[in-house]
């Protein structure tokens, strides 16, 4: 069996991001950069399939350029096989991303594709569902829990309502939520180990997927600072501020 992990650097989440003088990005240089974090719990958790299968080969994948080296070694320094980096310098959209992996995953054969549910910095929730619609695979959304069960997955999925238990088939799309599980501590030597071990890279172009731009971003702004709440003696004035709101 084969796993299929994408992973993605992102800021970190204990950094407060800024907005770029172009009033169009947000600022990177000299900040903080880490593991997206559901990309490493959807990692963590491939892992954890292969210590119970051991002929489960994982494979991390991003996209991106050299910067995005480290990320690919930490994810072969907790325990992906082999590590693939899709070289784009352009500014791709959540479409042409999942037009990307769907050219990737024609090519080669992945019984399993394992992602985080929405990378912090984007927070767009669209590239598992669209990634699925492209490839025409069963998904599973939020996963709390995943078991393998011969040529099917049991999954439980976090939704508004609780938790959906659902049984589907492979090959298949799954996404991690918070409570999957939690990523491993990655000593030492292994980290030293996974800066030798080899990165393989594809070009965007050998892909034939058309990356035009569709999306122009024109400007970044902060969400306005809530105002100060006004404190009420009782329900009777509550009420009568309500009212006012509400006409």
């Amino acid at each position: 069996m084969k796993i299929l992990v994408t992973v993605k650097k992102t800021i970190d989440y204990n950094v407060q991001a800024q907005i770029a003088s172009d009033g169009k990005s947000v600022v990177e240089d000299g900040v903080k950069m880490g593991f997206n974090p559901f990309c490493e719990i959807a990692l963590e958790e491939a892992i954890r399939i292969a210590e119970k299968h051991p002929d489960v080969e994982i494979t991390a994948l991003t996209i991106g350029g050299d910067t995005e080296h480290d990320i690919l070694r930490k994810s072969m320094a907790m325990g992906a096989h082999r590590s693939v980096l899709i070289e784009a310098d352009n500014t791709l959209d959540t479409l042409h991303k999942a037009k990307i992996l769907s050219a990737y995953i024609a090519k080669e054969h992945y019984d399993i594709i394992l992602m985080g549910k929405q990378s912090i910095d984007g927070d767009h929730n669209h590239i598992p569902q669209m990634l699925s619609a492209l490839l025409s695979w069963d998904m599973g959304l939020f996963c709390s829990e995943i078991e393998i069960k011969d040529k099917s997955i049991f999954i439980k999925r976090e939704v508004d309502e609780g938790i959906i238990s659902q049984t589907i088939n492979l090959p298949c799309i799954l996404s991690s939520d918070l409570r999957l599980n939690t990523p491993r501590f990655i000593p030492l030597p292994k980290i030293i180990q996974a800066k030798t071990k080899p990165i393989e890279k594809i070009s965007l172009n050998s892909l034939e997927v058309d990356y035009t731009p569709e999306i122009e971003r024109t400007a970044l702004s902060l969400p306005e600072k809530r105002q100060k709440g006004e404190m009420v003696e009782d329900l009777d004035q509550l009420i009568e501020i309500l009212k006012g709101v509400l006409k």
